[in-house]
Order: C-alpha cells, then structure tokens, then sequence
C-alpha cells in the first residue's frame, strides 16, 4: 500500500486506531486523514514510516504531543495539521533537505 485516504469519512476515535496498520504499512508514501473527528495523542507509528512523503491530518481534534519521530521522516515533503481549538506541543524540526552550495 503506497496511499491511504480516509479523509471525509466521519471517523472518530479516541486514539487512530490504524496506528498499528501503519507501522505494519513500511511502504506508504501518502497519508490523508482529513476532516474525520480523531481525538487524543498522535501515534508513534507515523514517525516509522520511512518513505512518508505526504502526512496531511487537518481539522481533526488530536491533544497532547506530536511523536518527536516524524522529525526523522526525511521523504517527507508535507506535514499539514490544523486544529479545531485544540493544543498540541512539539519539540522536533524538519528539516528543508540536503545543504547545497550556490
């Protein structure tokens, strides 16, 4: 499986439940779980994903902290996160790629 996209889909959990598919998923490449009614802490799991290169979760209602292992995605060209009023804390960065000289 390279994609994933079960946004619009009037989903709620108190925790992603299909976090124990992902880490299970080494070959996904798309993740899109927008506009759902998810809610608690972000799954570890996503940080495993090696080849992430799109991890969209807007407008769902997570808490807590973002696993600091998604800083460790180094495919990843977008990580897209909105919140409906909630709080959530992170200490990782991503970086922008390779430094290459002008």
């Amino acid at each position: 499986i390279e994609s994933i996209d079960i946004t619009n889909c009037s989903l709620a959990k108190s925790k992603l439940s299909i976090g124990g598919l992902l880490t299970r998923t080494k070959s996904l490449q798309e993740f899109y779980i927008d506009h759902n009614s998810f809610t608690g802490t972000l799954p570890s799991g996503l940080g495993t994903l090696s080849l992430l290169r799109i991890l969209s979760m807007n407008h769902n209602q997570f808490t807590g902290f973002i696993p600091t292992n998604i800083g460790n995605l180094n495919e990843l060209l977008l990580f897209s996160l909105s919140l409906r009023g909630r709080t959530l804390i992170t200490t990782f960065t991503l970086s922008l790629g390779p430094e290459k000289k002008l």
